[in-house]
């Protein structure tokens, strides 16, 4: 009987070895793909950089909506004090902050079996930065970016599931929702 005690015990502490050595295991690659992901957040969004270089050499901009229907294209043409503003408040235009340890750990958790993310608009609009020659240099879905504030970063820090992508100073944010052409866009 003591003898069936004793290769139990010993069955029970290298099972339990294992388990600790799997979570050991587990746990450096978390680290790992954490530090990753800090790290790919260091450097400035490509994207946004080229927006950025886009709407500092613009010519014109203009919002393009895109109908989910065959409805015709409606373009809103930004006047040239719009794309000023606009040229005046990218540069302080951000990426949103990158996700804390615990916020990181959950979306992984999450979306680990592949995330669906289902959008239904009955239009998209598009920031669109075009040449002398009319042509687009790049363009910005508003709906899918998205534009937040940069008094929010702690917040955005917290939850991966926020809405924006991209920061603005709250001033600038409402500097570019109130113009003109944004507001046409979003009465639509």
């Amino acid at each position: 009987m003591k003898r069936f005690s004793v290769w139990g015990i010993i069955g029970s502490l290298a099972l339990s070895s294992c388990i600790c050595v799997q979570q050991w295991q587990e746990a450096r690659e978390m680290d790992a793909k954490y530090n990753a992901y800090v790290e790919r957040s260091q450097a400035e969004d490509p994207f946004l950089a080229s927006l950025k270089n886009a709407a500092a050499i613009a010519t014109r901009a203009q919002i393009r909506v895109v109908w989910e229907t065959a409805k015709e294209d409606i373009i809103i043409a930004l006047g040239a004090e719009e794309l000023a503003a606009v040229r005046e408040m990218m540069p302080r235009m951000k990426e949103k902050p990158t996700l804390c340890r615990e916020t990181w750990e959950e979306r992984e958790r999450e979306t680990a079996g592949g995330m669906i993310t289902l959008i239904s608009y009955r239009c998209f609009g598009y920031l669109e930065f075009l040449n002398g020659k009319g042509e687009k240099i790049t363009d910005s879905a508003l709906e899918v970016t998205g534009i937040g504030t940069c008094e929010k970063a702690e917040e955005y820090t917290r939850s991966y599931d926020l809405w924006p992508n991209y920061m603005l100073p709250a001033a600038d944010l409402a500097r570019f929702n109130s113009l003109p052409a944004m507001v046409k866009y979003n009465k639509l």
